[in-house]
């Protein structure tokens, strides 16, 4: 059992290398735009990742997904050397919350482009606002009707009259809107 156990901390060992590896490469990117991350920094980011996977009771196969949202979020108005490393453990952290809560019906990579969207939207950089109002809507709509975009409720149609009357069409018949 001591060798199978030895092999099992070698090889993750190694996916933790690669892991790290694949982080650090990142750097030939995201150096055009001031940002890069130190070894410290992967090992934190690796560390919220593991610890984000544990807290929602996830399994990560693989490379995962760090790199991909480095990549896509590196050129934000909002990310500066100061915070990037920081905001990035955030945004591992939401990553891996929000797959549990849109219950896994979002590709990785569609996930992460909304995020992307939202924070150099509307949110300007809020991980508060991202977190709590977009993504939230977001999960809801995917619970409630299976699509991360809340259909739009057909609206009917109205009309103002002459003498400023509202009217309201239903049933192919115009009436006055009673307000």
């Amino acid at each position: 059992m001591g060798g199978l156990l030895s092999l099992l901390e070698q090889t993750g060992d190694l996916l933790a290398q690669k892991n790290a590896d694949a982080i650090l490469d990142t750097n030939a990117v995201t150096s055009q735009y001031g940002l890069t991350l130190t070894r410290e920094d992967v090992v934190k980011l690796l560390n919220t990742r593991d610890r984000a996977l544990a807290d929602n009771d996830r399994i990560e196969l693989g490379q995962g997904v760090i790199d991909r949202i480095i990549l896509a979020f590196c050129d934000s108005p909002y990310l500066n050397c100061t915070n990037y490393a920081d905001t990035l453990c955030a945004l591992t952290e939401l990553f891996y919350y929000m797959k549990n809560d849109t219950l896994d019906q979002m590709p990785d990579d569609e996930l992460i482009q909304r995020m992307k969207e939202y924070f150099n939207g509307e949110d300007k950089g809020s991980l508060e606002l991202l977190a709590g109002r977009e993504l939230e809507q977001m999960a809801r709509n995917i619970r409630t009707y299976g699509t991360p975009d809340a259909p739009e409720e057909p609206q009917p149609p109205v009309q103002v009259d002459d003498s400023g009357e509202y009217l309201i069409e239903e049933d192919g018949q115009w009436r006055t809107l009673q307000l």
